[in-house]
């Protein structure tokens, strides 16, 4: 009889591809998803127009947006282990 496989292992090699990323790396993608997070609301936010600070165009947002996407896929899937 087959063993029964482990659902959380299974999970963690979905989404990370088995990698568990420590120390400098993790704080990087911990502090890069606050700061897209903080971005977004930002910008969906009236307060840019109210302060006359870091207004936004589509093209910067979408720039941006696209920086930061790129930017935390390669930390989370590096080209080499």
């Amino acid at each position: 009889m087959n063993a029964a496989p482990d659902v959380q292992q299974l999970v963690q090699e979905s989404d990370l591809g088995g990698r568990q990323p420590a120390g400098g790396v993790r704080a990087a993608i911990f502090a890069a998803c606050i700061a897209w997070s903080l971005l977004q609301l930002w910008y969906a936010s009236p307060l840019p127009f109210a302060t006359g600070w870091f207004v936004l165009n589509d093209t910067e947002m979408r720039s941006l947006h696209l920086g930061f996407a790129v930017f935390l896929a390669n930390l989370v899937y590096p080209f080499g282990k």
